[in-house]
């Protein structure tokens, strides 16, 4: 009898499943093809009902003006409503509202909240927003030691923006104490993840024999990268760079970047 009865609760709980999967989707077409009424009646039952999703989805109803009138703070309820239960990614969606102010008042500390709550479960890119947001503060004031714990956290993940932000902060001294060999670190993890922001302060470092041995070969190496991957300003730098070398030096410096690049990064010199 319980192996019947828990066979007919799993039935009934994927019918639920499916049904608002399918009064989702049917609120998601009307959205886009401008039925905002339709898309309203749609995610209203369900948002009641405590999906997060459709929660998430009237705040942009309300947000936006979309067959509603404009409503701040009923789109910041809802936004709240689904993330207090809502996944990480749907929490980070609501902190980056708050954070920019998209149809919501603008709020400091509701970006941070939300962030810090999506962050705690491991969603990658809350932890690197987080980090910048605690980095750039707010009316003058910067929480550095909170953003380093994040950035650490992001990028002990692979995340290139984060790598590349922890070694400012240690060229800079922001946070810690300054530091060039640990800038040379991070800028390294992140240029080899082929971030030409990294890429362009790497080779700086060797240009400037920061926290390395000056070399200016290997300098005009990261700055050919920096450029193949889309960095403006590493032409003028590599112009800089070619006053310190020859010519044989330069093709040296050109075949290395060729294979570093073409080793994934992995073959890149020192």
């Amino acid at each position: 009898m319980k192996k019947i009865a828990l066979t007919v609760t799993t039935a009934l709980v994927l019918s639920l499943t499916s049904v608002n999967a399918a009064s989702l989707k049917r609120g998601d077409t009307a959205f886009y093809s401008g039925d905002y009424a339709t898309a309203r009646m749609e995610w209203q039952v369900l948002a009641t009902a405590g999906n997060a999703t459709a929660q998430f989805n009237m705040g942009l109803l309300y947000g936006g003006g979309f067959g509603v009138a404009k409503d701040k703070a009923q789109a910041a309820q809802w936004y709240r409503a689904a993330a207090e239960h809502g996944s990480a990614e749907i929490q980070r969606h609501v902190a980056e509202n708050f954070r920019h102010g998209l149809g919501v008042e603008q709020s400091f500390a509701e970006a941070v909240t939300w962030y810090r709550r999506a962050a705690q479960r491991g969603d990658i890119t809350a932890q690197k927003d987080l980090g910048a947001l605690l980095y750039h503060g707010v009316d003058g004031a910067h929480f550095y030691p909170e953003a380093l714990k994040w950035y650490r956290m992001a990028a002990n993940q692979g995340d290139a923006i984060s790598q590349y932000a922890l070694g400012g902060m240690a060229y800079r001294g922001e946070g810690v104490p300054k530091d060039y060999a640990q800038a040379v670190t991070w800028y390294r993890l992140s240029a080899k993840l082929g971030y030409f922001g990294a890429q362009n302060d790497l080779a700086r470092m060797y240009f400037d024999g920061h926290g390395v041995l000056q070399d200016y070969t290997t300098a005009y190496m990261w700055f050919s990268l920096a450029k193949a991957n889309g960095s403006a300003e590493a032409t003028q730098y590599m112009a800089e760079t070619a006053e310190m070398l020859g010519s044989p030096e330069i093709l040296t410096a050109l075949k290395m970047a060729q294979d570093c690049s073409g080793s994934g990064y992995r073959n890149c010199g020192n």
